[in-house]
């Protein structure tokens, strides 16, 4: 197996002919560097193409690498693909570009799939060809799997554009051109590694995905700032799959910064983004935390999550409302670790948020994350004795009893017994009758449930609330 270079111009003056192409072939070669005497070749085109109209001769075609047997292939299978060349570069990449279009996109989708079955490499290609190839090629890979056998191959070529570039084959274009040409090669290979991952399996591949997205978000960070943080966010995809594949906290750190560099970006910009953005670096600190029971990412496992339901209360309030939620979660789990009471505030007021946003639009959650508001209002009151806490803890448990009467009603039951235990410690507090009145209302709501849906298992259960009932009515 050896490679050739083939160089093509259309419509040859020395030829004289009026419709063949000359077609130039380099001696065969055991590597594509050995096949490529590229100066001599586009030096012997360029002087062929003088006093010619522009049309004849597009650098997009000037030079093709072919893998292939020691036998050099038919100049008639050159021309098959010059003419697949042609086309492509004759306006079906462009048109194409942005998306397949309804009018050109499934010719030019085979064209590409074509192309690269019997094109081993586009090294020599100008780099707009390079990039309108692979782009529309993405497009062919998102929509079909035309290409799974060829994704290897996407790979290379978007690689062989950014080595183009860095080896300054290009360097007549201006800093912010090339830096745009290399950050877009690396977008589309990541997503080539990508899909090579989930379809081999080897993690090397998810590696090469995050190497890819990463860098190209690293170097338009003040060039543009929205690829960079839409490719922060596609880093941090890749190293939530390679942390979830090797445990490695590593993996679970690049994981958060991909995530939090990718929201903080876009804070302004694109705050919808910025949000959801935030949510996963909740995520990623979180699993830090569990690993390494670090208080640290407990805390940027708060802030990222609590951020993300602040900036969508008005935008998106159900993902605000469950946001609230997991910022409770955090807040809880900070403080059953430091019983500091301003992290069981934190928790009160952010579960109490959920559920007062769900109220009307999701009654069974907002039913629960009133008896989660109450379950932390109760660990406040016992800490600090505060009657204002057992009011909340009664008022946030009764509401979700009152919410869940018909729809869940063992859930509701219980909900009264907790209201009717915060009553109680009021009355206690208080000397106020009323509260144990209260008490006694809640109470007798769930003996009413067992009483018609008996259960052994609530025996002492039952025998204590019949107790508190007789207490609390001797005290009035």
């Amino acid at each position: 197996m050896g490679y050739i270079c083939v160089a093509v111009h259309p419509g040859s003056v020395e030829s004289q002919s009026a419709s063949g192409s000359l077609v130039t072939v380099s001696a065969i070669a055991d590597t594509p560097e050995g096949a490529y005497p590229l100066s001599a070749l586009l030096m012997r085109l360029k002087k062929l193409a003088e006093g010619m109209p522009d049309f004849l001769l597009s650098p997009a075609i000037s030079a093709i690498l072919i893998k292939c047997s020691k036998n050099p292939p038919s100049v008639e299978g050159l021309e098959e693909l010059i003419g697949i060349e042609r086309e492509l570069e004759d306006g079906l990449l462009l048109d194409n570009y942005d998306c397949l279009s309804e009018q050109s996109g499934k010719r030019c989708a085979g064209l590409v799939v074509e192309y690269l079955h019997k094109t081993e490499s586009v090294s020599g290609k100008d780099i707009s060809f390079i990039k309108r190839l692979t782009k529309v090629a993405h497009h062919v890979m998102q929509s079909s799997h035309t290409l799974d056998d060829l994704l290897f191959k996407l790979y290379s070529f978007n690689m062989e554009g950014v080595k183009r570039l860095r080896d300054g084959a290009e360097a007549d274009r201006s800093e912010n051109n090339l830096i745009s040409l290399e950050s877009h090669l690396l977008a589309y290979a990541g997503n080539a590694a990508k899909a090579l991952f989930e379809q081999r399996k080897d993690i090397s591949w998810a590696e090469k995905w995050y190497l890819a997205t990463k860098t190209s978000a690293d170097m338009t960070r003040d060039t543009d700032p929205k690829h960079s943080a839409h490719s922060y966010g596609f880093a941090g995809n890749a190293a939530k799959a390679l942390f979830e594949q090797r445990k490695d906290i590593s993996w679970a750190e690049k994981w958060y910064t991909s995530y939090k560099t990718s929201a903080d970006i876009t804070r302004t910009s694109e705050p919808a983004h910025s949000a959801h953005a935030y949510s996963f670096a909740g995520n990623a600190a979180k699993a830090l935390f569990e690993i390494t029971a670090d208080l640290s990412w407990a805390e940027n496992w708060y802030l990222a999550t609590k951020t993300s339901a602040d900036m969508t209360r008005d935008t998106d309030p159900k993902h605000s409302a469950h946001a609230y939620s997991f910022a409770g979660d955090t807040a809880k789990a900070i403080f059953e670790h430091t019983q500091d009471v301003s992290w069981a505030e934190k928790w009160y007021l952010a579960t109490n948020t959920s559920a007062d946003m769900t109220r009307d639009t999701d009654p069974k959650h907002s039913a629960h994350a009133y008896s989660f508001a109450g379950d932390t209002a109760k660990a406040i009151f016992e800490h600090t004795q505060d009657v204002s806490w057992a009011e909340k803890w009664y008022l946030a448990t009764k509401t979700s009893a009152d919410m869940t009467r018909d729809t869940d009603p063992k859930h509701s039951a219980h909900a009264y017994s907790f209201a009717g235990n915060a009553a109680k410690a009021l009355s206690r507090i208080t000397h106020n009758k009323s509260w144990a009145r209260a008490a006694i209302e809640c109470y007798n709501n769930l003996l009413g449930y067992y009483s018609s849906h008996p259960n052994p298992r609530m025996s002492n259960l039952i025998d204590r609330t019949e107790g508190d009932i007789h207490f609390l009515q001797r005290f009035i």
